[in-house]
């Protein structure tokens, strides 16, 4: 599966030097990602519930987000 990054990733990865637990996680979950064939074998996947991975209510429901704290999270297009 190809990951693009949106352009304020570098900038927020940089504010995770801080936080080193979420950003060990975020590091395992682009490597979880990397591995996937699919967005669909992602979401099929039992892996994504250890992450916590979640559909975004409302008028963002074709995004899911991987929880890397209660401050940070993920986002990524469904689909």
């Amino acid at each position: 599966m190809n990951i693009i990054y949106t352009k304020d990733y570098e900038k927020k990865y940089k504010e995770l030097k801080k936080h080193h637990k979420e950003k060990e996680l975020l590091e395992k979950i682009i490597i979880f990602l990397n591995k996937s064939e699919s967005f669909s074998t992602v979401l099929k996947d039992p892996v994504s519930k250890i992450y916590c991975l979640e559909r975004l209510k409302h008028n963002l429901n074709e995004f899911y987000s991987f929880r890397l704290s209660k401050i940070f999270r993920l986002i990524k297009v469904g689909g």
